[in-house]
């Protein structure tokens, strides 16, 4: 695996929207996950929040790594989270920034840069702070007729809750993947739990598959 340092001019055109808005480099906050948009982009891509665990493949996984499915997007997020986009997220579809699924070769940063051309920024904004980020990219993905993923695939196991988070269709289906909210803030239970019964393997306990 290969690090680099993420830079400004990874994404060049997203860079200048924000400073436009007087977003200085130090307060990109949440747009610094664009930055680049795609590492690959002829191939297929899963561009997820740090705090997202992939335990298995969704069934859609082979059409999608051939290029024979569409953008697809996670849905879950509170209409305050979406900035000053909130008016253009589709409410049957509520996506969000933390997993966006995207096959080979679609042009999700130009997607984005559509949407902030049309509809710049508000000025004096800060990243850090300001959730415009999540309104951006939900407008992007509805743009490209994104798919959105069920919650109860992948469901929120946020700290501090006594039950997953899967959406209304219930708790049907396999899960593929698990969004441990409020990880970053201290211990989270739910990733303590599903790494003890094995549904979530951490450095030296992954199972032989030989």
């Amino acid at each position: 695996m290969h690090w680099w340092p993420v830079r400004a001019r990874d994404h060049a055109g997203l860079a200048t929207a924000l400073r436009r808005a007087g977003c200085s480099r130090d307060n990109f906050g949440y747009w610094w996950k664009w930055f680049p948009d795609r590492v690959r982009p002829a191939a297929p891509e899963w561009i997820l929040d740090g705090d997202m665990v992939v335990v298995d493949r969704p069934v859609w996984f082979d059409a999608w790594a051939a290029g024979a499915d569409r953008v697809a997007q996670s849905p879950g997020a509170p209409l305050e989270h979406y900035g000053e986009y909130a008016d253009e997220c589709d409410p049957d579809r509520m996506f969000y920034s933390g997993l966006v699924s995207l096959p080979p070769g679609a042009d999700f940063g130009a997607a984005m840069l559509d949407v902030l051309t049309r509809r710049p920024l508000r000025p004096g904004h800060d990243g850090r702070r300001n959730m415009s980020e999540q309104g951006v990219v939900a407008a992007a993905a509805a743009a490209l007729g994104a798919v959105p993923i069920p919650l109860h695939e992948f469901p929120f196991a946020v700290a501090g809750h006594d039950t997953l988070t899967v959406g209304p269709a219930g708790p049907v289906g396999p899960v593929w993947g698990y969004h441990f909210g409020n990880a970053f803030r201290g211990p989270n239970e739910w990733f303590d739990c599903l790494t003890r019964d094995g549904t979530v393997f951490t450095p030296g306990s992954e199972p032989d598959r030989r």
